[in-house]
């Protein structure tokens, strides 16, 4: 018997079947003919009911998929200057005093197994409280590289990723002080839309080219893959050189420092207990 309408056809022929009191198994080959307890409807799902109860709810030797946002973000004092390269999602939870809040990488650069995730967007946040000459400067100065591996697979100057959620400024502006301070506490990379995003899905419909001589296309949802024990990390680059942020006496804004973060939206794919 594999499943619950088997059983309920074999009882409505006239059929019986015998559980081992274990409950571990439910067809007779399982007790090599021993006829421990007959079963009739109401025991097995009284049975079933039971054996429900301590097993993980969706189903077991199979992986639950959910949406998922992994996160990181990196902090920079008021007067620094920023480093040409600077990586995200290489320190985990733990390591340089970090926290679930700054991000939820568990391990370096790689995601805990038996998980993999495919990657459908991409957005880069700033925190509201800097000055607005340091997002300016550092938006000037930075560009990104999304890598899985060895290879890069998306990468654009910031502005191109926006933020997808946070503060927008919705303040009246008055005087001079008062645009300073709305503009200090409600700066967004973009439009804080959920939908406002990079997206890494490749269009339905794409050719992807063969396999064994059949054709494979994209199905619209399909991103940026991380597969089990791949590495993964997101470069801030300045080539140029990095951005010497406003220090905490500057006039007419006073330097805060500047964090920046970075999301990654998609699914993830997790093992069952």
């Amino acid at each position: 018997m594999k499943n619950v309408d088997s059983v309920i056809r074999a009882i409505q022929e006239g059929k019986e079947f015998f559980m081992p009191i274990g409950g571990q198994g439910m067809s007779i080959d399982k007790v090599k003919g021993s006829k421990v307890a007959k079963a009739d409807l109401s025991g097995f799902f009284g049975a079933a009911k039971a054996r429900f109860r301590k097993q993980n709810p969706i189903a077991p030797n199979m992986a639950d998929y959910v949406n998922w946002v992994l996160y990181d973000r990196i902090s920079f004092v008021a007067s620094a200057t920023i480093n040409q390269l600077v990586k995200l999602f290489v320190q985990p939870i733990g390591t340089n005093s970090k926290t679930k809040v700054d991000t939820n990488l568990t391990q370096v650069s790689v995601l805990e197994a038996p998980q993999w995730f495919n990657c459908t967007g991409i957005s880069i946040y700033f925190e509201p409280n800097a000055a607005p000459i340091d997002y300016v400067n550092f938006l000037h100065t930075e560009y990104i590289e999304f890598w899985v591996s060895q290879k890069v697979y998306v990468e654009g100057p910031l502005d191109v990723f926006p933020q997808s959620s946070g503060l927008m400024n919705q303040a009246t502006l008055g005087t001079m002080t008062g645009a300073a301070t709305s503009y200090l506490t409600n700066t967004t990379n973009g439009w804080p839309s959920v939908h406002d995003q990079f997206d890494l899905r490749l269009p339905a419909g794409l050719s992807l080219g063969t396999n064994n001589g059949q054709n494979v296309v994209a199905d619209g949802y399909i991103g940026i893959t991380i597969y089990q024990s791949q590495t993964f990390n997101v470069q801030f680059k300045a080539d140029g050189g990095g951005a010497s942020l406003a220090a905490t006496t500057a006039v007419p804004v006073a330097g805060n420092g500047l964090v920046v973060g970075c999301r990654l939206y998609g699914i993830l794919s997790r093992g069952v207990a």
